[in-house]
């Protein structure tokens, strides 16, 4: 396509160029043989040097190998929720309504084994939990910042049976919204095996580097993911995704007031029954009676199947998580470890004219994994919720779509402002906050 506008953009300065030449041969001008034959040869000069360039600029294009990608997201959001005439006053907790977009834009090029690639992204500096921005600024330029560098290296001696990626990368683990939010991009180092349907992947994500900064015991804050998954096929149409993980994040109280999660964590909750047995660190976690976080050592367990009922594709999704290092609150004897997970997807919206719908139901506890990488959009930790969402093609590449919440908070007091009244979405009322989306996506 580039080559096709160079041609034309220079084929139309040759026409104005060569109109005068033209025109004065055809009134007659004793000259024109001698110029015909001239501009005859010149044309054939410029043809073949056209030809040769365009030549060179498709040889320059097949080498450079650049892959460009990215997408642009509008967004219509609608956040409301009642207030509990039992435990509040009066006032109303007033709803949000706003306007947002979302642009990344990437490039991708492969240096033999070595595929080096980058991704700029909106969003607030100092937040990787959101890469919205709001039509808020009046007219200023927005904040947009580094959201992927990394560089893969699959070795062909190996078959490809073996990748390692260094950098911050698209998240490598396979997730759902009680373990990741989808707009954190980790940092640090995969390291992932493969063979035929099986594979074994270990991540070491940095959260926070203490280097030259004394901290309470002068160590880095990071998180160790591993994750095991044999894939089954049973026909073209069906197969089964079992995938077994384990999340070590060592002990966070040490890192409290640090790295730019700290600034997002919410403000420490009162207990209603008296004492303040329960306070979330920097980092979103909560603690027990003496204040001592354990560490984060979470198991879970996911499966995800693929089928076709007729023509319509179908995946369901079950995800439990279990942090065995969590606790029992006290006071209340609530658990405070368990996650769970589960959705059906039909339909496939990427073509034009086609639809696809999506039905989910999530539980986790505030402890169940680290916290602050959960969806941050619906605040998955210590909710339970319902989502739903519809999504329309429109054309190939570009899609409508509605996604509506309703959450509600697993255990009441720990929210903010307990058993007082407050205006603030997700704190006083125990009523379903609703959240409702609807999105424009062009994918290039």
């Amino acid at each position: 396509m580039k080559r096709f506008w160079l041609l034309a953009l220079l084929a139309g300065s040759l026409a104005v160029i060569t109109a005068p030449v033209s025109a004065k041969m055809t009134e007659g001008d004793n000259t024109g043989s001698s110029q015909s034959d001239d501009l005859a040869q010149f044309q054939d000069d410029v043809n073949s040097g056209l030809g040769s360039l365009a030549s060179r600029m498709s040889a320059a294009e097949d080498q450079l190998k650049l892959k460009l990608f990215g997408d642009v997201r509008l967004r219509f959001a609608f956040v409301g929720q009642s207030q509990s005439a039992k435990l509040t006053s009066a006032t109303n907790i007033q709803a949000t309504e706003r306007a947002r977009f979302r642009l990344r834009f990437g490039a991708m090029k492969q240096f033999g084994d070595f595929t080096a690639a980058f991704r700029l992204a909106t969003g607030t500096d100092n937040n990787p939990l959101s890469e919205n921005q709001s039509f808020t600024n009046e007219f200023s330029n927005d904040w947009i910042g580094v959201d992927q560098a990394y560089i893969t290296y699959v070795p062909t001696f190996l078959n490809g049976h073996l990748k390692a990626t260094a950098g911050k990368m698209p998240n490598p683990l396979t997730t759902t919204p009680i373990s990741w939010d989808p707009d954190p991009q980790p940092e640090g180092a995969l390291l992932e095996g493969s063979l035929d349907d099986a594979k074994l992947r270990a991540t070491y994500f940095i959260l926070s580097d203490s280097s030259g900064v004394v901290t309470a015991n002068n160590q880095d804050l990071y998180m160790a993911w591993f994750q095991a998954e044999q894939n089954f096929k049973f026909d073209p149409d069906t197969s089964a995704l079992f995938t077994v993980g384990y999340e070590y994040v060592p002990d966070v109280t040490a890192y409290q007031g640090t790295g730019s999660l700290a600034a997002l964590a919410p403000a420490a909750p009162t207990n209603p029954t008296g004492g303040a047995y329960k306070t979330p660190t920097a980092l979103g976690m909560v603690a027990n009676a003496h204040g001592i976080i354990p560490d984060v050592e979470t198991l879970e367990f996911l499966l995800n199947i693929k089928n076709k009922i007729g023509a319509v594709p179908f995946k369901w999704t079950l995800h439990f998580m279990d942090n065995l290092d969590s606790f029992t609150l006290t006071s209340k004897n609530w658990s405070n470890q368990y996650g769970g997970w589960a959705s059906v997807t039909a339909g496939d919206a990427s073509d034009k004219g086609a639809w696809s719908g999506m039905f989910a139901v999530g539980y986790i506890e505030p402890d169940a994994t680290f916290s602050l990488i959960t969806d941050d959009d619906d605040g998955d930790n210590n909710t339970e919720f319902l989502r739903g969402n519809i999504t329309y093609g429109i054309e190939k590449g570009l899609q409508l779509s509605w996604t509506n919440w309703a959450i509600s908070h697993v255990y009441y007091s720990l929210s903010t402002g307990a058993g007082t009244a407050s205006n603030g979405l997700g704190k006083t009322s125990q009523d379903p906050e609703i959240e409702s989306y609807l999105d424009l996506l062009a994918t290039f």
